[in-house]
């Protein structure tokens, strides 16, 4: 803030006027991201007082984006403008379908099957291949990881007993 204070013949009078300096520094949309497939990443440049021009044609202080790509965003204050941008990754999420709720005989077993190309796996019994065998009753989960996305699925197996016939 400068300040003036001017007298003439014994009279006084003061004016100001505030000077922001906008830096190249001031818009940091943050480093490259990696998102999962169905996330959101809110990218802001917000400055008091500014005007914005995004890639996208948005004119907003902050956007939305959840696509691959590279953003950026030109801020303008007064006669100066800044820029920065960013490099957004989508991954996919893997994909897991166990199938509808199973019934068994006793003595009978079945393959549950979370087979997803590149994925990492994670059975509620412990397991980390992508199938396993399962002849007892109960809920089977499986999380299915891949480059860092995950996604979770779950099916009911019941076993009859042989008494369940009687």
């Amino acid at each position: 803030t400068y300040s003036v204070t001017a007298s003439l013949n014994g009279c006084t009078t003061t004016d100001e006027v505030e000077v922001t300096v906008l830096s190249t520094s001031a818009v940091n949309l943050g480093p490259d991201a990696t998102l999962c497939q169905g996330d959101q990443l809110v990218l802001d440049a917000t400055i008091p007082g500014a005007t914005y021009l995004w890639s996208t044609g948005a004119t907003t202080p902050t956007i939305s984006v959840g696509t691959t790509g590279n953003y950026s965003v030109e801020v303008f204050q007064g006669a100066c403008s800044v820029t920065d941008a960013i490099q957004v990754q989508v991954n996919p999420v893997p994909v897991l379908d166990l199938g509808i709720d199973q019934v068994l005989c006793a003595g009978q077993s079945t393959v549950l099957d979370a087979t997803s190309a590149g994925a990492t796996y994670l059975w509620s019994t412990g397991a980390t291949t992508p199938t396993i065998s399962v002849n007892t009753t109960g809920t089977y989960s499986v999380t299915a990881t891949l480059n860092g996305c995950t996604t979770t699925d779950e099916v009911e197996v019941t076993v009859l007993s042989t008494s369940a016939v009687n």
